[in-house]
């Protein structure tokens, strides 16, 4: 579990912060780069929810806010459908408001978890501080201030290439892997296809579909540009994750080596994004490949 807490001092009564932030929708819109829309707001507060739009590592999210907790005037209790739960204190100080933001994230995944949350907060530092600024600004002046900070350049991880030997025949591994129904059997991919569509000669074979990544469900578009049959196959993602993936087919004594690249697109805007995201990367595609191969000898 990794926390996160910032607070600071609104020049207005704690009943006029309050109803601001009651609001989801005007409180989520105060995020930076957040659009927000399906606003449903309950008269008591509890069950008010929002389906927000937003980036982070370069990669397109959504989800759903929903209040599970409101005491007027005291505090709001907020929970997204991607993890994180946000908790909004407020106390009067000197004439006006403190408000005080707690976010508190955690992925139930071994080992992996902690850099990843760690990493997600380093990025929600920054965003929490504008955040806090925008209401500051909204509620005192009815407007929110354009980011302070400076544009940065993309980061892009270096490919990830991994391989392993795997005592089965190339032609075996070659058609299990083809056919992208067959990957929610390697326990690290946890795809759910919505469609896909397998063409004959294999080049254009394509599917929509869902994936657990660290925990964190994405959406993903997956497009085979390159098909050798028993070779290669070169798969083009779209959707929330991009990048390119070469898998490779090779015999290796009596068994055959399988090879995992990974060449992702532009993943973040902070230079600590790319080395992390690198080390995740490369431990869930080691554990991947392991799991592969166990499925491919039994």
């Amino acid at each position: 579990m990794a926390t996160l807490t910032r607070s600071i001092t609104i020049n207005a009564p704690v009943k006029k912060v309050f109803d601001f932030a009651k609001d989801v929708g005007k409180l989520w819109a105060c995020f930076e780069d957040c659009a927000v829309r399906d606003v449903e707001l309950k008269p008591e507060g509890v069950g008010s929810s929002a389906r927000w739009f937003s980036h982070m590592l370069g990669i397109h999210m959504e989800g759903v806010i929903e209040y599970t907790e409101v005491v007027p005037n005291q505090r709001i209790v907020g929970k997204s459908s991607t993890g994180p739960i946000w908790k909004f204190t407020f106390e009067p100080e000197d004439g006006g408001t403190k408000l005080t933001v707690d976010c508190e994230w955690h992925l139930a995944v071994p080992v992996v978890g902690v850099p990843v949350e760690a990493l997600i907060m380093k990025l929600s530092e920054n965003q929490i501080e504008t955040t806090t600024a925008n209401i500051k600004a909204q509620v005192e002046e009815g407007r929110v201030p354009r980011s302070k900070k400076k544009a940065a350049k993309a980061v892009v991880a270096a490919p990830t290439t991994l391989k392993i030997h795997i005592e089965a025949p190339v032609e075996k591994v070659f058609a299990f892997w083809a056919n992208p129904a067959n990957w929610s059997q390697v326990t690290q991919m946890k795809y759910t296809m919505k469609e896909l569509v397998i063409t004959p000669e294999g080049m254009g074979t394509h599917y929509t579909g869902k994936v657990k990544v660290a925990g964190v469900p994405y959406e993903v578009k997956g497009h085979f540009t390159e098909f050798v049959l028993n070779e290669r196959i070169v798969e083009t993602e779209s959707g929330h994750l991009l990048g390119t993936y070469v898998y490779g087919f090779e015999p290796d004594g009596s068994g055959m080596q399988f090879t995992f690249e990974h060449i992702p697109a532009a993943i973040g805007k902070v230079p600590v994004v790319g080395p992390l995201f690198e080390w995740q990367a490369t431990h869930i595609g080691q554990k991947f490949l392991e799991d592969l191969k166990k499925l491919m000898e039994s």
